[in-house]
């Protein structure tokens, strides 16, 4: 692979788009996560994960965010070059910890994860893809990557949106309905709340009818967790969107009073060059 100013390649992750290598910058030595789209000339699916990765880094700036760089467009491919470079993701950490980390340690994972889709949701996006592998460690920072299906959202309005990982999926997607954005957003983050305190995905399935039924049977949490925290996981998974709680009032449950969770407005991002520039006609 030769990608201009970059070298010292090393594959990490592959997707359904795109693989992801760690690599460095030839100049700066900075560490660097780089996503190189299989396609070449990109599809419309992969136009649109770009365009949304480059949209949503120009509008969010927060340590927990992976920022878009540079894009580099070279005769036979696209690359999207990403800081920071994680060390690991979510899912790798827990299967090398027997998927059994302390409440605790749970408990510090997530109030990072909700801070940062507060913040997200407060600039008018939603993730919508939301998941274990894409919950990055930077020590023991959390960022969230892949923003290729994020979309803006509007408070009060409706979207029709496709799915990620059906696993992650909440149900109103699965059934093809409308959503406002943030909902689906906490149901995700839902999931992988009981995959950190409970060592398991909460719903067993093939495809997107079977996960839907899994839904109907009510979820039994282990004993030994805390009584905020089975609250908490079991507010999150509601069936019901207009039940299922809110990132605000996350913000503000038990569960995480001593974790010093924000609530209002994010500080405003700063002033930074769009990263659109100089690639328009990719997308005309």
């Amino acid at each position: 692979m030769q990608v201009p100013g970059y070298w010292r390649f090393e594959k990490i992750g592959e997707g359904a788009y795109a693989d992801i290598y760690r690599g460095e910058n030839a100049t700066t030595r900075a560490k660097v996560a780089i996503k190189q789209f299989k396609n070449d000339p990109l599809s419309k699916a992969d136009l649109a994960q770009l365009q949304a990765e480059l949209r949503a880094s120009d509008i969010l700036r927060h340590k927990g965010i992976v920022r878009v760089v540079e894009h580099v467009e070279t005769e036979n491919h696209n690359f999207v070059i990403m800081m920071p470079c994680a060390t690991t993701d979510m899912l790798r950490f827990l299967n090398s910890r027997s998927c059994r980390i302390s409440e605790e340690t749970a408990k510090n994972f997530f109030a990072q994860l909700i801070q940062i889709i507060y913040y997200t949701h407060c600039k008018g996006l939603v993730h919508l893809d939301i998941k274990l592998e894409n919950l990055l460690l930077h020590s023991e920072r959390v960022v969230l990557s892949d923003w290729g299906l994020s979309l803006p959202f509007k408070p009060g309005g409706t979207m029709l949106t496709g799915h990620g990982s059906l696993v992650y999926s909440c149900p109103e997607i699965l059934e093809q309905r409308p959503i406002e954005g943030p909902e689906a957003d906490v149901w995700s983050a839902g999931v992988v709340l009981h995959a950190l305190v409970c060592g398991t995905l909460p719903f067993q399935g093939t495809d997107a009818r079977s996960f839907r039924s899994a839904m109907e049977t009510p979820l039994v949490l282990p004993t030994t967790l805390s009584l905020e925290c089975r609250d908490l996981v079991t507010r999150m998974l509601s069936v019901d969107p207009a039940k299922r709680i809110r990132v605000a009032s996350i913000l503000r449950h038990p569960w995480l009073k001593n974790h010093h969770c924000r609530e209002g407005p994010p500080p405003q991002a700063p002033q930074h060059k769009s990263m659109f520039s100089g690639i328009k006609s990719l997308f005309s």
